[in-house]
Order: C-alpha cells, then sequence, then structure tokens
C-alpha cells in the first residue's frame, strides 16, 4: 500500500503509521512532489501533475491495486489520484475529506502563515507555533474555547521534524495544501461511491496509529502481490540525483552526479549536508562521475547506532558504501570534519585513493580542545516549547561571527560577511535535522590526532583554504609535517560564483593526476 502524507511536511510525519501497516504489507511512504526529498513538478499548485506524479510513481514500482492510505490533508490529495481509477485506488482517510466548504475556504486563505526567514530566527518560534495549534484548535486563528479540542500532543521530536520538513520545503511550503482544499472533493468522492472503496476512521495520534484506522485497512480487501522493488535510477547528465545506500551503521543519503572518469567522493564539513555542496558538484562532475553522502547523523542518512564515535569510524562506513556501490577506488575530498574524515580514508585505505583534497585542516593543541569540548555542543533535543530551534539558529550565526562560535569576545570575532539569510537558513536547517546527534562528528573532528596522523598521509593531497577560513592559519604547519601536501588559496564558498572558482581549483589538481596516470 502508498501512504501519503498530510501537506505541509514530508513523510517523516506518517513513519509510526508505515511501521505499523508493515507489520502485515510492504508499505510505500513518498514524499508529496517539492516536499521533503522528492523535486517538485514544476507546478506545486497543480492538482492534475500531483496525481500523475503518484500514479507513475505506483506505475514504476509495477504495483496493481494498491490502497492509498492518507491522514489529513493528504486526505483529500489522494482522492485526487483515486479519482483516476477508482477501483485500483481504494482510500484510508480521516474526516478531512468530509469538511464542509466554507471550512476548507478558510484553511486555505488563513491556515498557512509565511515563515519566510529572517536573520533575527523570529520566523522559528512562529513555525514551532503553528505546528503545535494544529493540535490544539479546530480553527486555523485558534485560541477560543469553541475552537480548543482535546487531543494528545505530538511529540517534541514529531513536531521538530515537521518544522525542519515546512523550513526545508520554503515559502510554498503550503501551495499543494492551499489547492487541495479549494478543490471541490464531490466528484472523487462520488465516483469511489459507484466504482471504488473509501473508508473514514480516526487515525489517532500521529506516531501510534489508531485500531480503527488499522480496522479500515485490513477492510480493503486482498490485493496483489508486492512485486520486487526495482533498483534505484541513475543520474541524468547534468543533474544531482539521490539515492540511499546500505551500510552496517544505517543508510546514508547520497547525492550523485555525472559519469565516467575516477570517481571523485566529497565530505561535507559538521554540522551540515552534500546540500551545501551542489555547486561544486555541478561543477566537478561534468566530466566525471561525483558521489556526495551525508555522513551519518547529518542531512538525510541515518542516526549513527553509537553516542561517540571518532574519524575513522565515518571513514569505514565511507568504505562500505563505497563497497556497496560497486566502486574500488577514487579520488577524494573533503571540507573541514570533511576533510579530516577524507585524510583519515586515504590513510586506512590508501589502496582505494588516488588523491586527495582538503579544504581546511584541524591542529589544535590540547588546551583549546579541552575547552571547545566543555562549551562547544550545548544540547539541541528537541523542546516543547521550541526553544531548541532559536538556540539553532543563532549558534550557526555565530559560526560566522565568531571563532569558536561560543568566543563572544573582540579577539573571538571573525571579520567576514555574513551569509545571506536564505544560505543561513540551509546551514541552520542541516543543524536541525541533525539535532541530538549534531556533536557526534563534531566532537570527534575536535579529538582527532591529526598531528600523529599527517604523517602517514601518502597520496598527493592538496589543501586549499580562503582567507577568512578561520582553519587556514593550521596549513603551513600541516605541509611541514607531512611531504604529501601542497598548499594553495581558494575563495570558499560564500557565493556560488566562489564555489565555482574554488571548484576549479581542485580541478586542476585532481585533472593532473589524470594526466601523470594515463602517461604511467
Amino acid at each position: 500500500m502508498v501512504v501519503l502524507h498530510d501537506v505541509p511536511g514530508s513523510s517523516t510525519q506518517v513513519a509510526g503509521l508505515a511501521a505499523e501497516l508493515a507489520r502485515t504489507r510492504r508499505v510505500y511512504v513518498p514524499d508529496a512532489p517539492g516536499h521533503g526529498l522528492s523535486s517538485s513538478t514544476g507546478s506545486a499548485e497543480d492538482l492534475p501533475a500531483f496525481s500523475e506524479s503518484i500514479v507513475g510513481f505506483v506505475e514504476a514500482l509495477g504495483l496493481g491495486r494498491v490502497p492509498l492510505v492518507a491522514p489529513g490533508v493528504g486526505g483529500l490529495l489522494a482522492l485526487t489520484v483515486a479519482a483516476t481509477d477508482p477501483a485500483r485506488f481504494p482510500v484510508v482517510a480521516d474526516d478531512t475529506v468530509l469538511t464542509s466548504r466554507e471550512r476548507r475556504v478558510r484553511l486555505a486563505e488563513h491556515g498557512y502563515p509565511s515563515f519566510s526567514p529572517r536573520l533575527d530566527g523570529s520566523h522559528l518560534p512562529a513555525a514551532w507555533h503553528w505546528a503545535r495549534s494544529r493540535f490544539m484548535y479546530r480553527a486555523p486563528s485558534g485560541g477560543t474555547a469553541e475552537d480548543r479540542v482535546r487531543a494528545d500532543l505530538p511529540s517534541p521530536e514529531w513536531l521538530s521534524d515537521l518544522v525542519v520538513a515546512i523550513l526545508r520545503t520554503g515559502d510554498g511550503y503550503a501551495d499543494l495544501a492551499r489547492r487541495a482544499l479549494l478543490q471541490d472533493p464531490g466528484p472523487a468522492l462520488r465516483a469511489l461511491e459507484e466504482g471504488g472503496t473509501l473508508h473514514v476512521a480516526d487515525f489517532g495520534p500521529p506516531e501510534s496509529p489508531s485500531d480503527a484506522v488499522l480496522q479500515a485497512v485490513e477492510a480493503v480487501g486482498d490485493l496483489s502481490p508486492a512485486p520486487a522493488l526495482p533498483s534505484q535510477p541513475g543520474s541524468l547528465r547534468g543533474s544531482i540525483s539521490r539515492m540511499f545506500v546500505d551500510t552496517p551503521q544505517g543508510q546514508l543519503h547520497l547525492r550523485r552526479s555525472g559519469s565516467g572518469g575516477t570517481p571523485l567522493l566529497m565530505i561535507h564539513q559538521s554540522p551540515g549536508s552534500a546540500e551545501s555542496l551542489e555547486t561544486m558538484i555541478s561543477c566537478l562532475a561534468s566530466d566525471r562521475l561525483v558521489l556526495a553522502p551525508d555522513t551519518l547523523g547529518n542531512g538525510h542518512s541515518d542516526k549513527p547506532p553509537v553516542d561517540s564515535a571518532d574519524i575513522g569510524y565515518y571513514s569505514d562506513v565511507l568504505s562500505d558504501a563505497l563497497s556497496e556501490l560497486g566502486i574500488e577506488r577514487v579520488d577524494v575530498w573533503g571540507s573541514h570534519t570533511g576533510a579530516l574524515i577524507a585524510m583519515e580514508f586515504a590513510v586506512r585505505y590508501p589502496e582505494r585513493v588516488r588523491a586527495v583534497g582538503m579544504d581546511g585542516i584541524t591542529l589544535f593543541d590540547p588546551a583549546f580542545v579541552r575547552e571547545a569540548l566543555a562549551n562547544y555542543f550545548p544540547p539541541l533535543e528537541p523542546d516543547m516549547h521550541g526553544l531548541h530551534l532559536l538556540r539553532a539558529w543563532l549558534i550557526r550565526l555565530d559560526m560566522y561571527l565568531y571563532w569558536p562560535w561560543y568566543n563572544h569576545t573582540a579577539a573571538g570575532s571573525n571579520i567576514r560577511p555574513l551569509p545571506d539569510v536564505a544560505a543561513l537558513k540551509q546551514w541552520a536547517d542541516d543543524l536541525l535535522a541533525s539535532g541530538r546527534s549534531w556533536r557526534v562528528a563534531y566532537r570527534a573532528a575536535f579529538e582527532y590526532q591529526t598531528r600523529d596522523r599527517l604523517p602517514l598521509l601518502a597520496r598527493p593531497t592538496l589543501l586549499a583554504t580562503s582567507p577568512v577560513d578561520p582553519l587556514r592559519f593550521y596549513s603551513q604547519e600541516a605541509a611541514r609535517i607531512s611531504s604529501a601536501v601542497t598548499l594553495a588559496e581558494s575563495e570558499g564558498y560564500a557565493t556560488p560564483e566562489a564555489s565555482r572558482r574554488t571548484a576549479e581549483v581542485y580541478r586542476g589538481f585532481f585533472d593532473r593526476h589524470d594526466e601523470q596516470e594515463c602517461h604511467v
């Protein structure tokens, strides 16, 4: 069966429901177009385009008669799909599909305020209040005794995931929901009544589905046997595709682009994700395959099954991922924490590495490491009042303003321009997505024994930093410690233009090793 999540949101919001249904059925949970990890159809407000995408999804999986199970506004979307073939798509939804036109219009017009990012982070408390209020009041504005409902609030973790999903979707987060609410569900309801199946049930709390919805699903009747899962698609030329790779420590979310050449493995800094590297990925993938995973605990990869880890742990996970993909030898590049993982990968697996690119390196003295470990990692566990949201935003802002971020003194001030609000939002979204695991990879970077590991680096390495990178001061010492290290200057990643020029610095380095290998 296919579970469609409520909108706005993502498939994460129906993980509990999907897990319960998966006890007896194979369950597919797509992100709606433009939400979660799914690309936009280019017509976010076009319900026929939405229906076409879901029908295409079902066709690609080789499914026959398949129920659509959908809470909230997802039920209205399920109706639009079912109307294309009522006999093929039985629907299990809640009473949102029976909501009066007056209430649907009111929700569409007043229920989705703007959460455009602001430098002071004030959009975050507003988003949190909105997410909580959906479970407290019937009316979008809420506040009256008549509108108050008795319902369990979801956990702070669930609410935080919802807010992060909304923020990632951007200003158009409610376009699909508004369109679904404003469309008359009458024709679809009549089509299901005449030639299909509709079960309306109370889904219960989002993290633990009710018996009523499970019974409704069982009442759908016999379904076609589940076919074999199709293979994941490869990347299209000129685009970045996304996939998941299984490792013993969890699934890695991976961006992939290009083809041919010696593959390039790119590792982002922490906290963050490979989304921050997309400009560089596109530039470097013009003549080679580029793979850019989110490290465990970051981006859309699984949280690590450990509370602490070292840099070697992350390099081992990447080795497992490459083996799963059938890739034996790569060039490897990393930024900050990613640079340390890249270096350790080359030290541990020299037979798998041809050349190394590094953006920044750490050579911290023991006293600084002790200070950082005591101050750098305040908790970011989701809080019922959403306090963690603003804390994450301001920490990410201070990472631009100070080094280290908690040193709010004149001596700690970074003299460099702030990123635009959109870039700051991306970094803060990544930090929030990491949640309680954000400190695992970051602590590993502070604890890494760079001085002991650098002499073991035998592969040709280019270490390039920008003039405003606080780690630039360690480059000369790194070159003295390891004869494998060559130094260069880059323009960093503050703008797409700077990222493209920085990519060219590394392209020249990796291309020279292409030529040397061909000559040999």
